[in-house]
Formats: C-alpha cells, structure tokens, sequence
C-alpha cells in the first residue's frame, strides 16, 4: 500500500473567509492572516509528521472544537476519514449559514454538531476520537479542569490533543487590538491553563506562534 503523507495545506473558498469578516478580521487582515493561519499550518504539519510516523494514511476520527466559521476544516478533512466540526450553540448557529454548510457540501466526510467542551460526553462517547483540536477556545473556559477531563475522556488511548493558548503579552494584546478583539480573558493564566493540561495528558511538544515569535503557544498532549 502507498500512502500519501504530504498533502497541501486546503484553504477555504475565498468568499467563505470574506464571510468571516462578521466578527473579525483575523483571517482577511494583510498582517493579521499570517498570523492566524499560521497557527493552522503548524498543527497541519504535526498531525501528518504523527501519519507519516504511524504509518497510517489517515486517522479515523478527528474532532475540532470551538471550529467557529470552519476555517480550519477543509484542511483536516484531508487528514482524517471522519472529521467532526463543533461549537457551542449560539455560535454554531450564528455561522451555519455563513460558512458551515457550504463546507460541508464541498467536504463529504465533515460532520457538525452543536457541543460544549464543558459537556462533552453528552455529544461524543468515551474513547472516541484519534485528535482533538481546540484553537482559541480554552481562554474562554471557566472550568479548565472540567473541560480537559472531557477532552481526555473522548480521546482514544495514545489519542492527540492539539491546543493553542494565547500568550497574553503586550505583543499578543497589541494583535487583539489590531484584530479588533474587546474581550478580555477573565481569570485566565496559560501557565496554569498549561499545568492543568498536563495534569491528565502527557506533552509531546509545544512550539510558538508564528515564525516562534511568542503570540501563541501551541501544545501537543496525548492520552497515555
């Protein structure tokens, strides 16, 4: 059997990404969507090193939390022969229209489901997804601990759980300003966030964001 491991980075539509331009410019702005996708492109990267190294042609269920407009989907469904992509209700809902569907048309093997990463077994079982992605989302979790619980519970053993924090410095702050962001994480520390992870999942790997400049970090952590 030949097996392809390196397969190109799939974008979305262009006229998807101008939709998400509702709520942001992160992804439309000339600097700020180097930034962004980056992050994207990095995780990409890892989850075919983690194929290549298995020797397998693609993982069998792959799960994004917090997928938002579904930016990143069209290039996980290159990687996984299921891809399921989440988000809370009120932000499922306000993007469905927008972007959701029209990926999925174009993506048979995506599905999308309304989920709390506070609740999620009451969506997926135990023991149920090679990967789990979560980006920009757990900054915004109260119950930290409760979510990654969740998060370790839905993974597979040896599953991956791929999680980028934000890093909360004057030069992040200075891009959520340039992103138009007015929200602040309340109560949110990404060291401690950090420790709270490693308390269930081992770390692998973890790498800043873009270019190693320290906007983001992102954490690779997997279910032993």
């Amino acid at each position: 059997m030949i097996f392809i491991f390196n397969r190109e980075f799939v974008f979305p539509d262009e006229e998807i990404i101008q939709q998400s331009k509702a709520t942001t410019n992160s992804y439309t702005h000339p600097i700020l969507k180097i930034v962004f996708w980056e992050r994207y492109k990095k995780a990409f990267s890892y989850l075919q090193r983690e194929l290549r190294d298995s020797k397998k042609e693609k993982f069998d269920n792959l799960l994004e939390i917090g997928s938002s407009y579904g930016l990143f989907l069209p290039a996980l469904c290159q990687l996984s022969t299921k891809v399921v992509g989440s988000d809370v209700e009120s932000t499922f809902h306000f993007c469905q229209d927008k972007t959701l569907k029209q990926i999925q048309e174009q993506h048979p093997n995506l599905e999308l489901k309304i989920a709390d990463v506070k609740q999620l077994e009451k969506t997926f079982p135990n023991d149920s997804m090679d990967v789990i992605l979560a980006f920009s989302v757990l900054e915004h979790v109260d119950k930290v601990d409760k979510a990654v619980k969740n998060i370790y519970n839905c993974l597979k053993p040896k599953g991956l759980f791929i999680c980028e924090l934000p890093l909360e410095n004057r030069f992040y702050k200075l891009g959520r300003f340039m992103a138009g962001y007015k929200e602040t994480h309340e109560g949110y520390d990404p060291k401690q966030w950090e420790n709270i992870i490693k308390t269930d999942l081992k770390e692998e790997s973890k790498f800043q964001v873009p270019y190693g400049l320290p906007l983001f970090q992102i954490g690779v952590y997997r279910k032993i």
